[in-house]
């Protein structure tokens, strides 16, 4: 959701979409750990979910549930977005 500062509208969501980070979660049933993580550029704990398989599956659900939910946040710990954003319009 976007907030107010100073009269201007600042965007307190990530860039990466929930949606693909749900997808690459999802990988991780079949081996392929962290790959969300990577994605939303959280590198060191993609590589901890790597090694651990996802925590043996525990965190990989937990992470699962958290972007669902829409709680998940990449390394600028900005939350991802299901939906599209709108583009700006050029006001001429």
């Amino acid at each position: 959701m976007p907030t107010t500062k100073n009269s201007e509208e600042v965007d307190d969501s990530s860039e990466q979409r929930a949606w693909v980070a749900m997808v690459l979660a999802c990988l991780g049933f079949i081996g392929l750990c962290g790959l969300h993580r990577f994605y939303v550029g959280r590198i060191w704990s993609a590589l901890l979910q790597l090694a651990t398989l996802g925590g043996l599956g525990v965190w990989q659900v937990v992470d699962m549930v958290r972007i669902g939910l829409g709680r998940f946040e990449d390394e600028d710990y900005l939350r991802l977005e299901w939906g599209n954003r709108e583009l700006p319009v050029d006001k001429q």
